[in-house]
């Protein structure tokens, strides 16, 4: 126990500072963009907004350590744990196709499943997506702790159901089985947006579509990036999308 606590001891730290910062600034996002009679309310039953704060943190830290712990175990059993090394040109391609990705899926958000939305609406939600709260909360909790939690944890766990059901006398798993938990795992990323999407948008059709189709092919590049070179890179591609669709929504609030 102490060795390997000791051995794990930076990325404790690194797991337990991601999640305070992470829950912190998500639970302000949440209370800045939520409807304020229907926060008002949460944040009567709850007992206040710092209450609310201290319970989203807590969870996020949870979260954090819970499933970063699990990932690393279970990502080293199927192969997909690999130390954290940045290198020039991987640093470069993931950043550039986190980047793209963002972009192209910001562009298809604003002028094909928003078309004939209310554009005022539309320039409010940018306008509060460049607040400090999102965007720290963005790059914390939804660039790392979700990682941790999608592609380290669930990614590698699936793979490893898959291959001892599947492919149990292969010695190692097979990248095919690696490339179906990564699709199964981009269609529960997206799934996973839906209870956001509807508290701030509500359900209709073209709504769940926009969620699978943009949530989901990010998925998929996030999880291609884990699987090829890392966690970390998958993190970097992960960050490098929001600030695509930050630097984007920036652009068309300005214009």
């Amino acid at each position: 126990m102490k060795k390997a606590l000791k051995d794990n001891l930076f990325y404790i730290i690194f797991l337990v500072l991601t999640g305070l910062i992470g829950g912190v600034f998500t639970a302000f996002y949440i209370i800045e963009s939520t409807d304020p009679a229907l926060m008002a309310e949460m944040l009567a039953q709850i007992g206040g907004k710092n209450a609310y704060v201290a319970v989203n943190t807590l969870q996020v830290v949870s979260y954090s350590l819970i499933f970063g712990l699990l990932g690393k175990l279970i990502s080293k059993k199927v192969g997909l744990w690999k130390e954290v090394k940045l290198e020039g040109k991987k640093v470069l391609k993931n950043a550039a196709i986190g980047f793209i990705g963002g972009v192209v899926i910001m562009l298809l958000d604003l002028f094909v499943f928003s078309a004939g939305a209310d554009g005022e609406a539309i320039r409010n939600s940018l306008i509060l997506s460049l607040s400090p709260n999102s965007i720290i909360a963005s790059f914390t909790y939804g660039g790392i702790v979700e990682e941790l939690m999608m592609r380290l944890f669930l990614m590698s766990f699936i793979a490893l159901i898959l291959w001892k059901i599947f492919c149990r006398k292969e010695s190692i798993v097979p990248t095919k089985i690696l490339v179906i938990a990564n699709v199964l795992v981009a269609i529960a990323f997206a799934a996973a947006h839906l209870p956001a999407t509807a508290m701030t948008m509500g359900l209709t059709p073209m709504i769940v579509l926009r969620c699978f189709v943009l949530n989901g092919s990010m998925g998929l590049v996030f999880g291609r990036a884990y699987r090829k070179d890392g966690i970390a890179y998958a993190m970097l591609s992960h960050i490098f999308a929001h600030v695509g669709m930050k630097s984007l929504s920036l652009i068309v609030i300005l214009l």
